[in-house]
């Protein structure tokens, strides 16, 4: 490689890095609160609610907290249940609470995660729950300023399973 080709090739890269940079820092993030968010995923509807804690408002990126709910609940309800918003808030880190899966005929209720060996609909419509996650990160770091070195999963029974 040469001299002249090396210093084009890390100029490129400086221009790029600034340029992402710029973009990331013109996007407008949520304030702190709570957003429920649609998603699709492989042609299902999906969605999931995100809390902001006050720290939100800050410029330090914040730890994600994954919440899986149990299988047969769903997000809003596990939000209520846990009781992860209050720690979220006091030792600043986001939370999402991810919604499962369920027959169509459903909508919003009795939803489960493909755990692999477990659990009900999603498990025999072989649904792709992990994909489905990832995508949620993708989506939470463009409404908020996560750390992506630390991200953490939770759940509660069929949730813990997946998580």
């Amino acid at each position: 490689m040469t001299a002249s080709f090396r210093a084009s090739f890390i100029a490129l890269i400086a221009v790029g890095h600034c340029l992402a940079s710029a973009a990331s820092a013109d996007r407008k993030l949520l304030p702190p609160g709570d957003y429920a968010r649609p998603l699709n995923h492989k042609r299902l509807a999906r969605s999931y609610v995100l809390h902001l804690p006050p720290a939100a408002a800050n410029a330090a990126p914040l730890p994600l907290v994954i919440a899986f709910h149990g299988g047969g609940g769903n997000a809003a309800g596990f939000q209520k249940y846990a009781g992860l918003d209050a720690v979220a808030d006091r030792e600043s880190f986001a939370v999402v609470y991810p919604n499962g899966t369920g027959h169509p005929l459903l909508p919003g209720r009795l939803l489960t995660w493909n755990a692999g060996r477990c659990c009900g609909w999603a498990l025999d419509n072989k649904v792709d729950d992990v994909g489905f996650t990832l995508r949620v990160i993708d989506s939470v770091a463009q409404l908020a300023h996560i750390d992506r070195r630390r991200i953490y999963a939770t759940g509660h029974s069929n949730g813990a399973m997946m998580s």
